[in-house]
């Protein structure tokens, strides 16, 4: 058993790039066959399960994991991500971005798609409030080009 939860927390970090190697679906699947209340390894097979465009697998996952352990990060703001992306449910990512952002301020992917889903329902004093604040701690990626182009900004070189 000990050798199964290392293995999933080895891949605790994995990027869902990287997430579609089969054998590290069939590992997390062996560790939450040993151990159902693992957080981080539903965090990671929801990973794996997005990256595989199986979105509502990878919502159940996330659910699981976020159930298991409210403090997963990850899996609230995968969880956003998937309904803001895939889904075009925004009102749905909206709070879990947020949740995301209250845990850790410095998020700036949580702040971005925030910023963006408030955006597309039509909140748009609160979006800008929020590419301001992406702005502020980014201003020179692609991001933020795009952050300064949905609120009416344009660099000044």
């Amino acid at each position: 058993m000990g050798t199964l939860i290392s293995a999933a927390h080895r891949f605790q970090h994995m990027s869902i790039e990287r997430a579609c190697d089969l054998d590290t679906k069939k590992a997390y699947y062996r560790v939450l066959k040993r151990d159902r209340n693992n957080a981080y390894a539903w965090t990671n097979l929801g990973n794996l399960l997005q990256a595989e465009n199986k979105y509502n697998f990878a919502i159940y996952a996330y659910k699981r994991a976020m159930r298991i352990d409210a403090h997963v990060i990850e899996a609230t703001y995968n969880l956003g991500y998937v309904y803001m992306q895939w889904l075009s449910r925004y009102e749905d990512a909206i709070p879990l971005f947020e949740r995301a952002l209250l845990a850790n301020p410095d998020f700036l992917d949580a702040r971005y798609n925030l910023a963006f889903a408030l955006r597309m329902v039509g909140r748009t004093a609160e979006s800008r409030k929020h590419f301001g604040a992406y702005l502020r701690a980014d201003s020179t990626s692609h991001w933020a080009e795009q952050a300064r182009a949905y609120i009416g900004l344009r660099r000044v070189v």
